[in-house]
């Protein structure tokens, strides 16, 4: 999320935005939950992104 908000900033938010930033969150807590670890389970942006794009995140 902090990715996010450093991308768009705080000020830009729209409903559009926030729409965006819940899936791009939701994402990335549906990839944690596929690793095993701590530190090391946090996906790369990228990741989230492939996953939104390929994987049927629907807007």
């Amino acid at each position: 999320m902090l990715s996010f908000f450093l991308d768009c900033g705080i000020q830009n938010l729209t409903e559009k935005k926030l729409k965006e930033l819940f899936i791009f969150a939701n994402a990335g807590a549906s990839l944690i939950t596929t690793k095993k670890g701590t530190l090391k389970v946090i996906p790369e942006k990228t990741e989230i992104e492939v996953l939104i794009n390929e994987g049927g995140f629907k807007s």
